[in-house]
């Protein structure tokens, strides 16, 4: 039986080592690349395996490098193109380190949506690359490099007392307490944690534990609570380091593995450490506490748990980095780490298990069968049926039991941001036997959470994320920027998309990751107000010509288009799509509203119907075969750009017909209806011309920023951009008393 591939890796044999390294970048993943050295099976004509292995595939990379086209590439391409034709199969071309400007490609090929590998193996074009074969944009992760030695310091720093709190219950404690702690989370500090209605105070520090450029991530507690693991990039893939609590100088575990290494976990008597690697394939292998004796346990997995008495391993089947974005369906198995059998313990969804401190029970999280929800479960180690824990519609992940096992700690974003949460169990029956009760850590957002053995000591990583509104000068006739850009927002406000009003004085916008609202703000800043405030997602706001606001919102229960007066008013759902709608984008006359639709291709209604009778009127197929999303409508209403495979799409209405012209997306017209703005690959601003289709850079996003959206004024002479900066620690949150 023919094994079955996610993407063919063509390639000239003299490029293998960066090919080899990109396959498996993609394995981590839980993609299965095709490489000749490893899957072409000896004894056959290697011409029938290569034909077999292109059909087996569901999509394909060519791999341009400094050496050029190899002599195989050739006929690989014609194969790959024909197959693109018979099957709609994406064929992706990549362009490794050293290629030139103008690679040797055919001219067909050229017009696909390119991979740039020419600056660096970065961790954002893979995911681009992930993007392209699975046609699922996967969650984004930045790191950056540090390294260095261990330091013996056995002890946390010294926390500063800024502050003592201390008060009577409130229905929005949570609330001010996190902002009062934002202040102790600066450079270590002291407080106190109000656990539930008339419950004593428990005194608690919190302390940063790393402080490195770039993100720290997946902490792992040793038992004692002295040493702990953690995963930082170095040298151009992940690695594990090892760094005393206290302490300032980690050394790297892994840094002999050409392969990612991540999410690390301590056995219940610290000597070994269970993590995933990208390395030989990948899989789940264990080391010594110190980097040594490493060996593979299985071939697949990711998010390893030990059993409480060291005998078996816990994981899943798929990665997870945060509950806003999963690629597929996951499994939870458990394996005999000496016998290496394995067992399968849950039927549907599961990701990032824990088992219960006397073994009955293994918690985990996973979406429902049929919905979005994230649902945390328990279910007996030994397989059984599974008892529901949390099931609210929020963003519920990452269950870890306490030490003492009554109680199971998760991550939600309940109370607006995403912070820490626990509820009373059963550990053996997996009973909830309470209310849901917050442990506020001062951080806006945080996750994968690590108890040491007496519950004293819980760390977890801590992500700063800010993303605001900045305007600068433009001048029309080039364009060209004038000057820098002045910030509109500020703060730790994480905005996602914004609008300039027709008349240039209101800015639409929406937030993201905590509550989905939508607000307005004045282009000098001045004026900000929320227009939505409540559980439902609002996103996308674009000016309608009659003033209102068209904005997608799953406020009937699934996604659909909604308008709004700007002040807050007029609530009206627009479309009835069953929940297909995305991105709606009004014509300038407001009849027509477009959209993208979540199952395939585009449609739009004609407004003036009424709600029962607007049909959709679908828009063509792109000829790549792809998906069009509409993302704006030409001031005359003769053309609609978008996005799809291929990049930026306009569509024009008097042909029926799509034209390509660059590689990016977010793309807004210029007022003189040929020039398009546009974010690229890179996440640069940039600008294109639709009659000659020459782009150029106009913007390049802060160091280690990106930019996320762009706007343009009326009179074309002030840009408006999206940006996003973001930075991640590991931070210890130590409770005196009794385990919490």
């Amino acid at each position: 039986m023919t094994e079955s591939f996610d993407v063919f890796l063509s390639h000239n044999s003299k490029d293998k080592p960066l090919v080899r390294k990109i396959a498996k970048r993609l394995e981590k993943y839980g993609l299965t690349p095709w490489l000749d050295e490893k899957d072409l099976r000896p004894g056959f004509p290697f011409q029938d395996g290569l034909e077999e292995a292109m059909r087996s595939t569901r999509a394909a990379a060519v791999f341009v490098g400094g050496h050029g086209l190899g002599s195989w590439q050739r006929p690989e391409i014609r194969a790959c193109l024909n197959l693109m034709v018979e099957r709609s199969q994406p064929v992706i071309p990549v362009l490794l380190p050293g290629a030139p400007e103008k690679p040797e490609i055919g001219l067909w090929l050229r017009e696909n949506t390119w991979i740039d590998f020419r600056e660096g193996i970065s961790e954002k074009e893979i995911s681009r690359l992930v993007w392209g074969i699975t046609g699922e944009k996967p969650s984004k992760e930045r790191r950056s490099a540090s390294s260095g030695s261990l330091q013996q310091n056995p002890a946390l720093p010294e926390p500063v007392p800024v502050a003592q709190i201390s008060t009577a219950w409130h229905p929005r404690w949570n609330l001010w307490v996190a902002g009062a702690l934002v202040v102790l989370a600066l450079a270590g500090g002291a407080g106190w944690l109000l656990l539930s209605p008339g419950a004593a105070p428990v005194p608690l520090t919190v302390t940063r534990l790393t402080n490195q450029e770039g993100i720290e991530s997946f902490p792992s507690l040793s038992p004692s609570g002295d040493f702990f693991a953690y995963v930082h990039e170095d040298g151009g893939d992940l690695d594990i380091f090892l760094q005393r609590v206290g302490g300032s100088e980690p050394i790297n575990l892994t840094a002999d593995s050409p392969g990612d290494d991540t999410q690390p976990a301590f056995s219940p008597d610290g000597s070994s450490i269970a993590f995933r690697s990208d390395r030989a394939g990948g899989g789940i292998f264990l080391m010594g506490a110190t980097g040594e004796s490493v060996r593979r346990l299985t071939d697949f997995g990711f998010q390893p748990a030990w059993s409480p008495d060291g005998r078996e391993i816990a994981f899943a089947t798929e990665r997870v980095d945060s509950p806003a974005s999963r690629n597929r369906e996951s499994r939870i198995w458990r394996i005999d780490i000496s016998t290496g059998r394995r067992r399968r313990v849950t039927l549907g969804d599961g990701v990032q298990p824990s088992w219960s401190p006397q073994g009955r029970r293994i918690a985990y999280w996973g979406i429902l069968s049929g919905t979005g929800r994230r649902v945390l479960w328990t279910i007996p180690a030994g397989g059984a049926e599974a008892i529901p824990v949390i099931d609210d519609g929020r963003l519920n992940w990452n269950p870890v039991w306490s030490p003492d096992g009554r109680f199971l700690y998760f991550v939600s974003d309940r109370s607006g941001s995403m912070n820490v949460w626990r509820v009373e169990i059963d550990e053996a029956t997996g009973e909830v036997r309470g209310e849901p009760e917050p442990i506020t850590i001062p951080a806006p957002w945080v996750g994968m959470l690590s108890f040491s053995r007496d519950g004293k000591r819980l760390l977890y990583f801590a992500r700063e994320m800010s993303s605001n509104i900045e305007r600068v000068a433009l001048d029309p006739a080039g364009p060209s920027i004038v000057g820098t850009p002045i910030p509109v927002t500020r703060g730790s406000m994480l905005i996602s998309f914004s609008r300039i009003s027709p008349d240039g004085r209101w800015i639409a916008f929406n937030t993201w990751e905590e509550q989905e609202d939508l607000f307005l703000v004045q282009p000098d800043g001045s004026g900000l107000r929320r227009l939505t405030n409540d559980l439902f997602r609002d996103r996308v706001p674009r000016w309608a010509p009659d003033g209102r606001l068209v904005f997608l919102s799953n406020r009937s229960g699934r996604y659909e288009a909604w308008a709004i007066r700007p002040d807050g008013g007029g609530l009206e759902k627009l479309t009835d799509t069953q929940g297909k709608a995305r991105n709606p984008v009004i014509s300038p006359d407001g009849r027509f509203l477009a959209f993208g639709l979540r199952t395939s291709g585009a449609a739009r209604v004609d407004l003036r119907s009424p709600p029962e009778r607007r049909r959709l009127l679908r828009f063509p197929e792109p000829p790549d075969g792809g998906s069009f999303t509409p993302g704006a409508w030409s001031r005359d209403g003769f053309r609609l750009a978008g996005t799809g495979k291929a990049g930026i799409l306009v569509y024009s209405f008097a042909t029926g017909r799509y034209e390509r012209l660059a590689n990016g997306f977010s793309p807004v017209w210029m007022s003189d209806d040929w020039r398009l703005l546009y974010i690229d690959p890179q996440h640069r601003i940039c600008v294109v011309d639709s009659r000659t289709g020459v782009s150029r850079i106009l913007l390049r996003p802060a160091t280690r920023a990106e930019f996320y959206g762009v706007d343009v004024s009326p009179d074309d002479r002030t840009l408006f951009a999206v940006q996003l900066q973001e930075s991640g620690d590991v931070w210890a949150l130590s409770l005196s008393g009794k385990s919490p």
